[in-house]
């Protein structure tokens, strides 16, 4: 019985675990791009403000 719950329940979570690291790097994937973003805005204001 025990064995058969432990089969259940690794069916049931198994989708999740696999599904986690995409929808992390999926998450990711914005932040990286407005980080490279601010930073070419940065270094164009201070190219503007020290010209």
């Amino acid at each position: 019985m025990e064995a058969e719950i432990e089969k259940l329940l690794d069916t049931l979570t198994r989708p999740m675990r696999l599904c986690l690291p995409m929808a992390t790097e999926k998450f990711e994937e914005p932040d990286t791009r407005r980080q490279a973003i601010s930073k070419a805005i940065a270094e164009l204001l201070y190219i503007m403000l020290n010209s």
